[in-house]
């Protein structure tokens, strides 16, 4: 997703290694085992019978999140025939007899997103593409019993929570969920046991809970009684990882309207303190917070806003994840069915797969507008979302900003000259090693200089850029933006960090467009997804991808992903 969300943007990192070839061929054993051998982990096995295609390589163990590899090798995994190695995802939700949306919805995400899904059925529904015709819900017994039959053999690592219908299934899934959670906590977050009528095979870990709460339909009627949404509040919401609501779902919680970005800001942060749970992703859906910017690509109109999302983590600040607004839809009867159930649950089966939960968000959104890009419709209303498997399409990918007025105008850096850096680009940390390695035919140079002050590094900058004027070398200046601008360097590299203290406050924010404005190139490093999906929301020139190898020249959170 690195390599294809960034489509033709540079990168300026070794190559990662991925376990398909571009021609989509056979490997040997040993080849395979060679190319994600590292550290003692073995993230993929290969059958013994000699040569066999990748569709057949499954995973051992959930990949780690912090390495590189595993999570470029997750695409391997898609689409196998065997369930061997798949994390188990739940799906709590209603049935749709159209296909496009609950449970059925629920397990096309899951197969194609590499998971394996179970179901417990909460209501069964008469419907199609066009609407819904009669509604009957589960029985507490029937909640209660698929439960126990699943907890018996088949615990899951995620849950995803969707339409309950009724006070009985609420009870139901309430009292499993503080069943879990007692047990892990018992058993000090290891090797638990399911509590109480749930007894049965071991919990390594309470399972992260994802909750779309189907509370409103399209049409404005309630789908859960006050009673039920009382006890959704008191036993299900304060045990969610995640709270997954629509602006009407969320004016229904709050009971009150959002109308602003600054509203949905405040509604977010103010759901997840009612609601007791981990986090919130408040869906800006059909919102448009934010007028359209620029010239359309067709007829030369206006785009439209983006499509925007809020995230609040804990304490952290929120942020916003915003890309493009699918338009192909629009010819498949007016939009796709069930993008808020396949949203949910793809995020389910990435924390499944050991993502962090923004990085579970940002590889989900993918999904979704990689799968309504490509919907067609079987019937005569809506188009359910398409499952093209892991997301591959560089507009797919969404962007993520400390701030909805920056996702909606974000700064947008020039491309390189030419070829984007090629060989080897050495990061340097004087004017002497500058012109050495230009000397030695560098054609890009980083300076990073750290804990100087601002005469030093202006000398060192300018001392760099002569040097590689005089050998046709591009220069890169780490961090001081102002002092390559002034002495005329090629371009500038922000670390996650730095990009942060710029992108937290519009100061800096301006700092960055005033840079683009000057012609400056910029690069970013990443580490993960939602790092590259803050990078990408500033319109970089390239994209640095690692670390690949360990180093000894500075303290890196993110592990090595090289062999």
């Amino acid at each position: 997703l690195f390599a294809h969300a960034l489509g033709s943007l540079p990168l300026a990192a070794a190559r990662v290694l991925h376990p398909r070839r571009a021609g989509g061929g056979r490997r040997r054993r040993g080849a395979g085992h060679a190319a994600h051998r590292g550290r003692g982990a073995r993230p993929v096995s290969v059958r013994a019978a000699g040569r066999r295609h990748l569709s057949q390589v499954r995973l051992r163990r959930p990949p780690p999140a912090s390495r590189m590899y595993a999570l470029l090798s997750l695409p391997a995994i898609v689409g196998t025939s065997a369930d061997v190695g798949r994390p188990i995802v739940w799906s709590i939700a209603g049935s749709d007899s159209g296909g496009g949306a609950g449970v059925q919805a629920d397990l096309l995400t899951c197969h194609s997103l590499g998971a394996h899904g179970c179901t417990v059925v909460t209501a069964l529904t008469a419907q199609n593409s066009v609407g819904v015709r009669h509604v009957e819900l589960a029985s507490g017994d029937s909640v209660r019993a698929t439960l126990h039959a699943l907890a018996a053999d088949l615990p899951p690592r995620a849950i995803k929570i969707g339409m309950l219908g009724g006070e009985a299934s609420v009870l139901e899934v309430g009292a499993f969920l503080a069943a879990a959670e007692a047990a892990t906590e018992e058993a000090g977050g290891a090797e638990g046991a399911a509590a109480g009528a749930y007894a049965a095979r071991p919990f390594a870990a309470s399972p992260s809970v994802v909750c779309d709460p189907v509370l409103v339909s399209s049409s404005g009627a309630r789908l859960l009684s006050e009673e039920g949404l009382a006890a959704l509040r008191s036993s299900v919401l304060p045990r969610c990882r995640l709270l997954t609501p629509n602006l009407a779902e969320a004016e229904a919680l709050l009971e009150r309207r959002i109308t602003t970005a600054a509203e949905a800001e405040a509604a977010a942060v103010e759901l997840r303190r009612r609601a007791g749970c981990g986090a919130v992703l408040l869906k800006g859906g059909h919102a448009a917070y934010f007028a359209a910017q620029g010239e359309g690509a067709a007829g030369g109109g206006r785009s439209p806003p983006p499509a925007m999302d809020v995230l609040v983590d804990g304490e952290a600040p929120p942020v916003w994840l915003s890309c493009a607004r699918v338009g192909a839809t629009e010819a498949a009867g007016g939009g796709c069915h069930g993008t808020g159930c396949v949203l949910s649950t793809a995020i389910a089966a990435m924390l499944a797969h050991g993502h962090p939960l923004v990085d579970s968000v940002v590889l989900a959104k993918a999904y979704v507008t990689q799968g309504m890009a490509s919907a067609a419709a079987v019937g005569a209303g809506p188009a359910p979302v398409a499952h093209t498997g892991w997301p591959s399409s560089p507009s797919s990918m969404p962007v993520l900003s400390r701030s909805a007025a920056a996702a909606a105008a974000p700064p947008r850096f020039a491309r390189c000259d030419g070829d984007a850096a090629r060989g080897l680009y050495p990061v340097l940390d004087s004017k002497e090693s500058v012109a050495a390695a230009v000397a030695a035919g560098a054609r890009d140079v980083q300076l990073r200089i750290k804990g100087a002050g601002a005469a030093r590094v202006a000398s060192e900058v300018r001392g760099a850029q002569a040097a590689c004027a005089a050998a046709g070398a591009r220069l890169w200046v780490n961090d001081y933006g102002r002092i390559a601008v002034s002495e005329g360097a090629y371009g500038v590299h922000l670390g996650q960090e730095d990009l942060a203290a710029l992108t937290d406050s519009e100061a800096g924010m301006e700092e960055l467009r005033a840079l683009s404005d000057a012609g400056v190139r910029l690069g970013v490093s990443t580490h993960t997804f939602a790092e590259l999906a803050a990078a990408l929301a500033v319109g970089p020139s390239y994209v640095a991808l690692g670390p690949v190898f360990a180093t000894t020249s500075k303290r890196v959170v993110a592990a090595a992903a090289g062999p």
